[in-house]
């Protein structure tokens, strides 16, 4: 699992947070008052308990309970994300993947909202998915999948005696809501297969008469006793359509009609809606409403990349195409060759709209540091996982922080967010707290861990203070993106010689080109370089130190390249 660098803590920690005298003051907009969030597969809400612990209760024994428990708040903050409070606590999505509550709105308390199939998707900061871990008393989880366990509905149960507009009405015992069929006939149809439909049969009106009766209203039609044993429709408010409302247990209520008799559900199923002189169970019923929170639109940026050309040793800014909604994990490499002495990129200042890059060459020969113009390439990724337009998770992006004690220690990272077969990885440092030349070195890449280290050039001593560093991890092959765009990854035996690496497919336009080494099979510090980015391939050689011989054992080498 990954976890978030010092710098990122602290940008998210100063997200639309004004601490003035001690207070703390947060912007924010009540959205909804008193909803129930209910998981759209499990049929579950999300529940507080007294120890403070977030879980999903059954919505057939939980649903419109008035225990403070079952109602959440849902809060717009001023940066368009959403919190949701409940007994002023603030649902929160913990760094190790965990679901808790805070007393407070950080960054861990703010959510996205993505549309589903009229549900939503909530996403954590970490670009997981707020998820119900199956029936019963279960745990609110964080889930990489975005699959119907994942997809929510936001409920209220309003009070009906002041008159609604697009309610449903649901029998308390069988779940059932009251529909209007062509045929002008109501009847029940199960909750699961009905609730949250925009069929106009699904939404009634519930109209205040002046004389203390209410009329229950649809497509032009109104609710009726006419004296069968079934209820009927009819086209006007008459003594017939008229209705007094009993409250009942639970938040429920009786619908009782001008000859006494109760509407009552008949079963489960299609069933029709009957008329009985006893009030039972059956004839008891909710009044809900599937709330719209929000009209979702992703603008969101996930990821930007792009060329920089006359990049040398001086620090330059380059901007991002927007702002992301967190610091990204950044990866960036020289694209060309201009510059021959032995050096790599160097990163500061990485926030949610620029980052300051210089070439940085070694000193192993001489102190001369001049480096010609290059033009580099970038790839910015939010932290999470990277999904193909099938929605599977393909790919992923972290920021660690890395601290080298000595040259001979080597860091493990052994928790994927995917599943891979054929894994390529990429890691470069994204900030400039030790200013030794100095990169990243992986070896061990397997399916399910690899190792690596942050490798100073071997004239200096290889102790290094921590850097935040990002890594990217891409199944190898070619994947169209959920997001947009071409993503593809492989491995080519290299060594110190310049070599092509044809790309597995071709792209349309000259993409971002990224490489690593896979492999320590040669112990001496190296790095790789490229150069003749095109739509099809790429060169790429290994450099060592300047004051080595310049020759070097082959490396398997991992080249990623997102364009489209």
């Amino acid at each position: 699992m990954f976890q978030p660098s010092s710098v990122q803590n602290s940008f998210r920690s100063m997200i639309l947070l004004l601490l003035i005298g001690g207070s703390l003051l947060q912007a924010q907009t009540t959205v909804l008052n008193d909803v129930n969030i209910i998981n759209e597969y499990e049929k579950n809400a999300i529940i507080l308990l007294t120890n403070n612990d977030p879980e999903t209760f059954p919505y057939d024994q939980a649903y419109g309970l008035t225990n403070y428990w079952t109602k959440w708040d849902v809060l717009l903050n001023a940066d368009n994300t959403y919190s949701f409070r409940l007994n002023n606590k603030y649902l929160s999505a913990n760094a190790d993947g965990g679901v808790n509550v805070a007393n407070s709105i950080g960054t861990n308390e703010k959510f996205f909202l993505e549309s589903g199939n009229g549900t939503y998707y909530i996403r954590t900061w970490r670009h997981t998915y707020l998820g119900a871990n199956g029936s019963g008393w279960k745990d609110v989880i964080q889930s990489w999948e975005r699959t119907s366990n994942e997809e929510w509905l936001f409920n209220e149960r309003p009070d009906p005696t002041g008159g609604l507009d697009n309610i449903n009405i649901s029998n308390y015992i069988t779940k059932n809501i009251i529909i209007l069929l062509t045929n002008n006939d109501p009847e029940t149809f199960p909750y699961d297969q009905a609730y949250g439909a925009n069929n106009y049969w699904t939404k009634w009106d519930v109209i205040v008469n002046g004389d203390g009766t209410y009329s229950f209203h649809v497509n032009g039609k109104y609710l009726a006793d006419t004296g069968t044993t079934n209820t009927q429709v009819i086209s006007a408010i008459t003594t017939e359509s008229k209705w007094t409302l009993e409250s009942a247990d639970r938040g429920t209520y009786a619908i009782k009609s001008n000859s006494n008799r109760y509407l009552t559900g008949n079963g489960t199923g299609w069933k029709d809606v009957i008329m009985s002189s006893t009030l039972t169970d059956e004839g008891r019923w909710h009044f809900f409403d599937r709330q719209n929170v929000t009209t979702y639109t992703d603008t969101t940026l996930f990821i930007d990349s792009d060329t920089v050309g006359n990049i040398d040793e001086n620090w330059a800014t380059v901007d991002f195409v927007g702002d992301f909604d967190f610091t990204p994990a950044l990866f960036a490499n020289m694209q060309t060759f201009n510059g021959t002495d032995p050096a790599d990129l160097r990163i500061r200042n990485l926030g949610v709209s620029d980052f300051d890059v210089f070439v940085q060459e070694e000193q192993s020969k001489d102190s001369e540091t001049a480096h010609n113009n290059e033009t580099i390439g970038f790839l910015a990724l939010a932290e999470g996982g990277i999904r193909n337009t099938n929605g599977q998770v393909i790919a992923e992006a972290g920021i660690i922080d890395v601290t080298q004690d000595d040259a001979g220690e080597w860091f493990t990272l052994d928790s994927f967010i995917g599943t891979y077969s054929d894994p390529v990885v990429i890691m470069v440092i994204n900030s400039y707290n030790g200013t030794h030349e100095s990169h990243m070195r992986v070896r061990d890449v397997g399916t399910t861990s690899f190792r690596y280290q942050l490798e100073e050039w071997d004239f200096r001593d290889g102790t290094h203070g921590t850097e935040s560093v990002a890594y990217l991890i891409v199944e190898a092959g070619t994947h169209s993106l959920e997001k947009g765009g071409t993503l593809q990854a492989q491995t080519q035996k290299l060594d110190h010689n310049a070599e092509v690496v044809t790309f597995p497919s071709s792209f349309s336009s000259t993409p971002v080109v990224l490489s690593q080494t896979q492999t320590r099979n040669g112990n001496a510090s190296v790095n790789t370089r490229m150069y003749s980015v095109g739509t099809s391939s790429v060169t790429v050689r290994l450099q060592e130190q300047e004051a080595d011989n310049g020759t070097h054992d082959d490396e398997w080498v991992g080249v990623v390249s997102y364009g489209n």
